[in-house]
This record gives C-alpha cells, sequence and structure tokens, in this order.
C-alpha cells in the first residue's frame, strides 16, 4: 500500500480505537522524553528499592525526584 491508503483498510480499525475510553494518558512530549524518564525512573528505584543496594543516587536522579517531590509549606528545598 502506498502513502495513507492502509488508512482506508478496513482491517487496519482505526476508527474503532478510542484511547480515552482505554484511559491511556500522556506520560511524556516525546519518545526520546519517554525513554529518559524509563530510564531515570528504573535508576532511582534500583538505587531505593532493592535492600542490598548500596548504590546511592546521582546528582541527575536526585535533582528529578526534586523536580516531582511535593511542595510542603516550611519544609526546605533538598533530599535529607
Amino acid at each position: 500500500m502506498e502513502d495513507e491508503e492502509w488508512l482506508d483498510d478496513p482491517s487496519c480499525g482505526l476508527d474503532q480505537i478510542e484511547l480515552l475510553e482505554l484511559g491511556f494518558s500522556c506520560c511524556a512530549a516525546s519518545f526520546a522524553e519517554f525513554l529518559y524518564r524509563f530510564w531515570i525512573e528504573n535508576e532511582i528505584w534500583f538505587s531505593l528499592v532493592p535492600e542490598e543496594s548500596n548504590r546511592p543516587l546521582n546528582d541527575l536522579a536526585r535533582r528529578y525526584v526534586e523536580h516531582y517531590r511535593p511542595r510542603r509549606p516550611g519544609r526546605s528545598k533538598g533530599l535529607h
């Protein structure tokens, strides 16, 4: 099939997919951003969760966590 002819193919079924009804949400503006988030969140998890892990969070991971940490009144910035 050439160009966008595949969109007209009844087996494609794009007209039957309702992403909003399936509960999908966007977590990144691009695939590169998604890969970065996947990587850094796994780095953070493997530093914090396994009991035998002695890997400290690197500066990049620490800044990522700090960015998403909820702010509370009277609390100073930085991980403690």
